[in-house]
């Protein structure tokens, strides 16, 4: 069984910043398939800032590259401006001395937002886009103590499971299924049998935050989310797992995701997980041309 567990936008953002140690000809290679899906006589140009982030360092896979310093950058800050191109109706990144567009690549993992603000131009020029399966599975509503559980199913394609099992838990549901386990005592067993048969979710869990909210700032936003407890993994038959579960929920007060453990822990040498890291690149359709008079 294979598992999507996150699906991210970029270019050549996770394998580039490993092609130093390999063959020479993956570069190549990683430059050639960047060139096809940008199109016919694109100029694509890097820019790789690293902010003390190691996972930002990325070797130069185009010819290109804009950089404060002149020394290892063909194209420097002031060498490119911000220009409207009426005919795809886009702000695009334009190199002053040539007219040519330029498009800017960030192959870096660090959010945008957290780097340097006079970037932003250049880290955002490419569009990444964003994959969410979440609007492709129904939301099934029912009323537990404390509020509404809302459920989602799997989400397949053939052998694929595109999105697993999930079980969003209101705040009021957290706060009385807290009660329950405390009131039980150290080993909260038939606490968990009960509320396993009321949610009718499996013994293998990963407890998370739910979404975050939107302000009025996406930095904000951002900031508030990489904030948040990470996934923890929880086995329901454990006795040392009942044994945290309360201090574990107790740090989602606002709400909890349960979901399902996909491929789940086993023992034995015949049972191994393996994490693949694949990246695709299609060609992006271009803006079709106004003509005068259309609207």
């Amino acid at each position: 069984m294979l598992c999507v567990n996150h699906v991210y936008g970029g270019w050549g953002r996770f394998i580039s910043r490993f092609l130093d140690s390999l063959d020479p000809r993956a570069v190549r290679e990683t430059a050639a398939a960047v060139s096809d899906a940008l199109g016919p006589g694109a100029r694509a140009a890097q820019v790789r800032p690293v902010s003390g982030f190691n996972a930002n360092l990325h070797p130069l896979f185009v010819r290109d590259e804009i950089g404060a310093d002149r020394s290892y950058a063909s194209l420097g800050m002031d060498d490119v401006e911000l220009v409207h191109d009426p005919i795809g109706d886009e702000v695009r990144v334009r190199v002053k001395a040539t007219g040519a567009w330029a498009d800017v690549l960030y192959a870096g993992v660090f959010a945008p937002l957290l780097l340097q603000p006079g970037l932003a131009p250049l880290l955002m020029d490419h569009p990444h886009g964003i994959t969410d399966f979440g609007p492709l599975v129904p939301r099934h509503r029912s009323s537990v103590p404390g509020g509404d559980l809302v459920r989602t199913p799997r989400l397949r394609h053939r052998h694929l499971v595109l999105r697993r099992r999930r079980w969003e838990l209101a705040d009021g549901t957290v706060a009385v299924l807290l009660g329950e386990l405390a009131a039980e005592g150290e080993v909260p067993v038939g606490t968990v049998a009960r509320w396993r048969a009321l949610l009718g979710v499996p013994d293998q869990l990963y407890l998370h935050a739910p979404p975050p909210g939107r302000g009025e700032r996406v930095d904000e936003d951002l900031l508030r989310a990489l904030n948040r407890p990470k996934p923890q993994y929880v086995d329901l038959g454990d006795a040392l797992h009942l044994r945290c579960l309360g201090k574990w929920l107790a740090r989602h007060p606002d709400g909890v995701v349960l979901e399902e453990a996909l491929p789940a822990p086993a023992r034995g040498e015949q049972h191994a997980a393996v994490e693949l890291v694949v990246e695709t690149y299609r060609a992006g359709q271009a803006h079709r041309a106004h003509r005068r008079g259309e609207r």
